[in-house]
């Protein structure tokens, strides 16, 4: 709660000496930090269907042709208050547990994203949710991503293992994405306004589409905002979101090494609990279909209209 004082006192400041404009009626986003840590669970699920020949064109009977597969990232992590500055605060990350576990994939190797259990380190940020330096986090990614590339490597561009990374980039970039992207953080947030953002959708493949997202503040009770999001494809990689890998070109193992996809249509939605006066995201959770093209990088014959359909499941949730 002290702040929130502090912002406010900040925006005092900056409307009396600087000539900005008066705050105007809508609701302050402001993200704070009480004195013991924040605890989240945080889950991100997909269930994978991929069909190569959807038109029955090499398949026999009427059996469906769709490989299944499923995977699930969960994780506990702990956010603690190190420092306030002039420029904003000094965030401590604890990643006390993270646990993937996968149904349909290879089982060769450990998913490498479970190397981040029990690491930590600190990020900047501001009172209005904009990290300022995340350079850690970013090198805490390609520590985890580059041990994907573990075993026997041959002749040609490097091999890695499936793993989780995509996911877990996503969850920790969802973290008040929807505070740090209202347009005009000093003027509020009116009931029934919408502001724009772009959030990743991760893939199997190691890869991550962008999803066109629209937040939409529908009402306030009791000082917990609701904030509703829903999504659209777009083409390109997520703007602002880090590499997974410091090797700019490899192959991937297994099924899904050998596959090519483009996003085809995506749909869904999304609901935030946000606490105004303590300054706390609640909950944030997220559900959508995405439907690519699947094709083989060397096609049969008959499966050049091949498909893959996901449902991710997404949820951040405050636990302590």
């Amino acid at each position: 709660m002290k702040n929130i004082l502090w912002l406010t006192i900040f925006i005092f400041v900056a409307i009396v000496f600087c000539g900005c404009e008066p705050i105007g009626e809508g609701e302050l986003f402001v993200v704070d930090f009480p004195k013991t840590p924040l605890v989240y669970r945080m889950v991100a699920q997909s269930k994978i269907s991929v069909d190569l020949d959807p038109k029955k064109l090499m398949s026999k009977g009427s059996k469906s042709s769709a490989k299944n597969f499923s995977e699930k990232l969960e994780m506990i992590v702990e956010y603690s208050l190190v420092d306030v500055a002039d420029d904003g605060y000094t965030v401590e990350i604890y990643y006390k547990s993270v646990n993937a576990t996968k149904k349909g994939f290879s089982k060769s190797t450990s998913d490498s994203v479970k190397s981040i259990v029990g690491k930590k380190i600190q990020i900047k940020m501001t009172p209005a949710g904009f990290v300022t330096d995340d350079s850690q986090l970013r090198g805490l990614i390609k520590e985890a991503g580059d041990k994907s590339f573990a075993g026997k490597q041959g002749k040609g561009a490097p091999v890695k293992s499936h793993d989780m990374i995509p996911d877990f980039v996503a969850l920790q970039w969802y973290m008040w994405d929807a505070m740090s992207k209202i347009p005009e953080p000093m003027d509020g947030v009116k009931v029934g306004q919408s502001w724009q953002s772009q959030l990743s959708a991760p893939m199997p493949m190691g890869v991550a589409f962008s999803r066109d997202t629209t937040y939409t503040l529908d009402e306030i009770n009791d000082g917990i905002a609701s904030v509703s999001s829903s999504y659209a494809v777009t083409s390109g990689k997520p703007k602002g979101y880090p590499d997974h890998y410091s090797k700019r070109s490899y192959r991937q193992r297994g099924f899904f090494g050998v596959l090519k996809c483009k996003p085809l249509s995506l749909a869904g939605s999304g609901k935030i609990k946000y606490d105004l006066e303590r300054g706390l995201l609640i909950k944030d959770s997220q559900q959508y279909d995405i439907e690519t093209t699947a094709v083989l990088f060397l096609p049969l014959p008959g499966t050049e209209n091949g498909r893959m359909k996901i449902n991710q499941s997404i949820t951040i949730e405050l636990v302590q």
